[in-house]
């Protein structure tokens, strides 16, 4: 596969460069090969589950109901005896705000001096799953007003692609919709400096993270302590119900009182978390299958980051003067762990820290694409980029890839094109002895322009996977109208703006996010029952990268020097597999629930169905419904020949109702004096029509 991916393309060892990297050739050979498991699998394994394939391990539960009192331990003294922990040995959350000091607008660090403007502090017990953010208010009641001006006054108003400037606003940080902390005034579209961090009883964790902030954007902050529970997961999901209830009351009677008690939280928050989350399990999930296959022991560690609205101030003359509203950024500060090879091989670690770098980055634009952009239309309302997309896309446009370290870094960098803030952190990168992979100048997507790029320790191959700089993460951008609504909703003082299009609009934000938050409770569940195909194939191209990096540094003679290649690679490797995996995931997703069938109607020139998958059974009365809506798919003459096989459904359906529902079945009401026209019903898992 190595011999067909570099097949025309031009390699530079001395400058680390690859261009023309045949990526075609790459998803070819990926493609046969997971077909060749495929075949394996059938043929030899054809009852094997996933979790068979990939190899399962469980406890014997042990069901004392004391200690053991054989325990071969002696108590020799007693040191302190604790009621609750000491500050001293409890883990932390931490987040503050600083006023720029160079001034209102200007300058790019925080004043440490005079104090941030807003701190919060709170120990990581305390967070137990509950949903945090930062978000932004109306200074005054004067500001608030002034901002009402600018908003629609009734269902024929437009809302406004941009606001101006001198709108002041006040932070907050919440805990659940609780305010735990507020200060500090801003401008809406200013840039603040703040920084996150979590601490240790050993320590900071990593010095923590520096984080820039636009007045006006709302952020959700999402933490992976030791693993996402399901519970964290559910009360996203019912908040998200909740709030599309309302708005569906609303847009049908379109009175205010119907979006009483909604907050900015539920509107906006609600979605974000729900993609935050969700991120945090699949990566969880990926995590699992990965270590497997790489002979990994690994458990997560004190993971923190955000997904938020995006704002851009727009300037004239370097001041700005009004601030443009539309998109998500997804920026993932930290993602930790504990690992170990089993043999303690380092170099093995290593290989694997490297595959699974670009699956956390492409993760970033994935997710917030399947919470924004809806699979069943062919317009891509939602477009998003990471670090590892870019770099595809830069590869696929024929540009040259440089793999840039301390060894050709003069001969590289002036053939490099880039903003201020990326050559800086490129430098700034290879001054610490890490190693930089990048395009030779930005790539534009969606009117995006920017640049995708990795700095990562050759060593450890652990590292940071970028765009633009200074996003540890991906951009998504929504089109038209669609995304001011969410990031109106994230500030605004109250939703007399809203009217049936923006409503509707927003609507489909949340049955898109309630489908993903769905899946994420799925993955964590029963990961190896959800997404099959997709699992599978994951697992195979782990397994491929981390024996591509084996292969290049044994060609290369030595460990690490292979990474001027590899990488490249295994971006067009994980991009590759990126387009494969959302349409599995789009074709499986299914399989995710515990409630699923169809009710077709199937002929010689005919096959109409409608599905469902849900986590709870459907009704009586939601069968029948389906059943009407399966009837105005059909042209009049289908639908003629098959009235009494659709009133035989309907009587099935009704009886089901009288034994609480009916389980897995699969029946057949076939038209009389024909061989294949008909109506079936099939209840494939769980049970249906109660």
């Amino acid at each position: 596969m190595i011999d067909k991916a570099t097949e025309g393309a031009t390699i530079n060892e001395q400058q680390g460069s690859v261009q023309n990297l045949n990526q075609g050739a790459v998803n070819q050979a990926i493609e046969a090969y997971q077909a060749q498991v495929k075949t394996y699998l059938e043929q030899n394994h054809p009852d094997a589950t996933v979790g068979e394939v990939l190899g399962t391990s469980s406890i014997n539960p042990y069901p004392s109901q004391m200690l053991s009192p054989i325990l071969p331990y002696q108590v020799k003294t007693v040191i302190s005896d604790y009621q609750t922990l000491p500050e001293g040995m409890r883990h932390y959350f931490s987040m503050s705000l600083y006023k720029n000091s160079y001034g209102l607008f200007g300058g790019s660090s925080y004043n440490n001096l005079d104090g941030p403007a807003l701190s919060v502090k709170i120990a990581t017990v305390d967070l137990q799953g509950k949903p945090l953010a930062l978000s932004f208010k109306p200074a005054t009641q004067a500001d608030e007003d002034r901002l009402l001006g600018y908003l629609p006054k009734d269902k024929n108003g437009t809302l406004p692609n941009s606001l101006p400037t001198n709108i002041s606003m006040t932070p907050e940080i919440t805990l659940d919709g609780e305010v735990l902390a507020t200060g500090g005034v801003f401008k809406l579209g200013e840039t603040i400096n703040g920084k996150i961090n979590i601490s240790s009883p050993h320590g900071n964790v990593n010095g923590g993270t520096d984080k820039e902030v636009i007045a006006g954007e709302y952020h959700a902050i999402g933490y992976d302590l030791q693993g996402l529970s399901q519970q964290q997961l559910e009360t996203t999901k019912e908040t998200l119900e909740t709030t599309k209830d309302k708005l569906e009351q609303y847009q049908k009677t379109e009175n205010q009182t119907a979006l009483d008690g909604l907050t900015k939280h539920d509107l906006t928050g609600a979605i974000l978390q729900a993609g935050v989350q969700s991120y945090y399990a699949v990566n969880d999930t990926q995590d699992i299958i990965a270590q497997k296959q790489a002979g990994i022991v690994q458990y997560p560690y004190l993971t923190y980051g955000t997904f938020s609205t995006n704002l851009t101030p727009e300037y004239r003359y370097g001041i700005p003067l009004s601030v443009k509203m539309g998109g998500v950024v997804m920026d993932i500060d930290k993602i930790l762990h504990t690992k170990v090879e089993v043999n303690n091989d380092r170099e093995k670690l290593t290989a694997y820290n490297l595959a699974r770098g670009p699956s956390y980055s492409l993760n970033e634009n994935l997710v917030p694409e399947q919470l924004f952009d809806n699979p069943d239309t062919p317009e891509k309302e939602a477009d998003g980029v990471s670090a590892v997309k870019a770099l595809s896309i830069a590869a696929q446009q024929g540009q040259t890839i440089f793999t840039v370290t301390k060894d050709n870094y003069a001969e590289v960098l002036p053939k490099l094109s880039h903003s201020d803030v990326v050559m800086r952190d490129i430098r700034n990168g290879i001054n610490a002895g890490k190693t930089v992979t990048v395009s030779e100048r930005p790539i534009t997507l969606n009117g995006w322009t920017g640049t995708g790029y990795t700095i990562l320790d050759p060593y450890s191959g652990a590292g940071a996977y970028m765009i633009g700089g200074g996003l540890d993460g991906g951009a998504t951008f929504i089109k038209d109208s669609r995304g001011l609504g969410f990031s109106l909703s994230a500030f605004a003082p109250s939703f007399k703006w809203l009217n049936s299009d923006n409503v509707e609009s927003m609507g489909k934000y949340y049955v898109r996010a309630k489908a993903v938050i769905a899946n994420a409770i799925a993955q964590i569940n029963k990961f190896y029952e959800c997404n099959k195909e997709a699992i599978l194939n994951f697992a195979a191209i782990i397994v491929i990268s981390i024996l591509i990096f084996a292969v290049l540094s044994a060609e290369a003679g030595s460990f690490g020097t292979a990474t001027p290649i590899a990488v490249p690679i295994m971006t067009t490797l994980f991009a590759m597999y990126s387009a494969t995996a959302q349409a599995a995931n789009n074709q499986k997703k299914d399989e995710c629930f515990l409630h699923r069938g169809r009710i077709q109607a199937q002929g010689q020139k005919l096959e109409e169905s409608v599905p469902w998958a849900r986590e709870t059974p459907p009704t009586m009365e939601e069968g029948l419904a389906m059943l009407e809506e399966l009837k105005a798919k059909l042209p009049k003459q289908e639908l003629k020949i098959r009235e009494k096989a659709f009133l035989k459904a309907q009587r099935f359906i009704i009886q089901c109702r009288v034994t609480n529902g009916c389980d897995k079945v699969s029946i057949t009401f076939l038209v009389k004096d024909t061989r294949s026209e008909r109506v079936d019903i099939e209840i494939r898992t769980g049970k249906a029509f109660q």
